[in-house]
């Protein structure tokens, strides 16, 4: 990774640790529970140029998603200067921080920089960003600006005709849900990729009009099955491959499936409860896959899909060398992130870019960017908060206009 060293002093210190680093077990200090510092761990800290952490890869994980909310909307009042209206939020009522509406926090009508502070050396850094981060407006969401109508979504990307949808890529009229992958026309799905006309599936990829569907590929006109792939015209199935036609595991011939299916009304609540409870059941008695993996080389963890050298990652797609990541796309070189399209990452939380580290909802490809919060088209920030399309030359313009004053 041919890039400037900004920081030499800092460089030669860590490089000398990490020279002598090996692989050892070590203390958690949040849970106090032992975990493993690998020998490819330290390989990935060499590379990224970062110490070893404190915290297990669990602490870790819940530390990043402490910054997100990827289940619950509010309805509070919008903090904008003249603005008295209520809005739809992530953030509740009652904040230290100001929250304004989505439209006004990404306009020109206020400058993120008027909340700018002098960096006092004789004081912790983290300190200083609390009282950074408590001051500062907060987006009421973070809905991807490039998405459309969709108001009432965050995380996600290049969203169309979304409601009540958190994170996903490109997903296009689907309504209550996480993670929507070019999928369209769909509702009530955990995770579902190049699907459409999909209800209440979990991690369904390529499938159409199928409901109550469940770690299921390639499959079509299908209800209540798991683990079934290249599948049409089944119901209550649990893990078939080329199959067509199949009731609760038994195969029919195509009229007498239709004449089955034609007699159960799902409309009924409980008959829909009762066909539900039968299902689980088989599901109970039948064997199980350990992971659900496809095309993954030198991998583990599980909905690995076109993954190569991925550890301990869970839900990745066209991901490679990613270690303690989760709900990923197109990453490479990264650690201890959920993100799309970002590349020798660490530590990060829905980014999107190369080289960000310790930040959260950093996005539309930004450079270089430490322990910041909220940045879009951003390079070279260090404890930075809502700043959009802003780098070192910016920033030096901005402090010499204060220097003027």
């Amino acid at each position: 990774m041919n890039q400037e060293i900004k920081t030499p002093n800092f460089n030669k210190t860590l490089n000398e640790i990490l020279d002598n680093l090996q692989p050892h077990q070590k203390t958690c200090q949040q849970c106090q529970n032992v975990f493993d510092i690998f020998a490819e761990d330290i390989e990935f800290y060499k590379m990224l140029q970062v110490p070893e952490p404190k915290l297990c890869p669990e602490c870790r994980s819940q530390n990043r998603r402490a910054f997100t909310n990827y289940t619950t909307f509010y309805k509070r009042k919008c903090d904008a200067p003249n603005h008295s209206e209520k809005i739809i939020s992530q953030i509740p009522e009652n904040t230290c921080f100001p929250v304004y509406d989505n439209d006004y926090y990404w306009s020109d009508n206020w400058d993120p920089m008027d909340y700018g502070k002098d960096y006092n050396f004789s004081k912790p850094f983290f300190e200083q960003f609390k009282k950074l981060l408590d001051e500062m407006p907060q987006p009421a969401t973070t809905r991807d600006p490039k998405s459309i109508n969709s108001e009432y979504t965050s995380y996600g990307v290049e969203l169309k005709d979304c409601y009540y949808i958190f994170g996903g890529l490109k997903g296009e009229n689907i309504s209550y849900g996480n993670w929507p992958v070019l999928t369209k026309d769909s509702m009530d799905i955990l995770v579902a990729s190049n699907s459409e006309r999909c209800y209440e599936v979990v991690s369904v990829t390529n499938c159409y009009n199928c409901k109550f569907s469940y770690f299921s590929n390639y499959c079509l006109d299908s209800i209540f099955i798991y683990d079934c792939h290249n599948c049409q015209n089944c119901f209550s199935c649990v893990n078939l491959r080329n199959k067509n036609y199949y009731f609760f595991n038994e195969a029919l011939t195509k009229e007498e499936y239709k004449k089955k299916i034609k007699s159960i009304d799902l409309s009924d609540r409980e008959i829909l409860f009762e066909y539900q409870k039968r299902f689980f059941k088989l599901l109970e008695i039948s064997p199980k896959r350990n992971v659900f993996n496809k095309n993954s080389i030198n991998s583990i963890g599980t909905l690995l899909y076109n993954c190569k050298d991925c550890f301990k990652c869970f839900w990745a797609q066209n991901s490679e060398n990613v270690r303690f990541s989760s709900l990923i796309i197109n990453l490479k070189d990264c650690m201890d992130v959920m993100g799309v399209y970002s590349n020798s990452c660490y530590f990060g939380i829905v980014i999107i870019g190369s080289r960000i580290y310790f930040s959260a909802n950093t996005r539309d490809q930004s450079l270089e960017v430490e322990y910041s919060i909220n940045c879009r088209n951003c390079s070279n920030c260090f404890g930075c908060i809502g700043l959009n399309k802003t780098g070192l030359t910016q920033f030096n313009q901005k402090m010499a206009k204060v220097s003027e004053n």
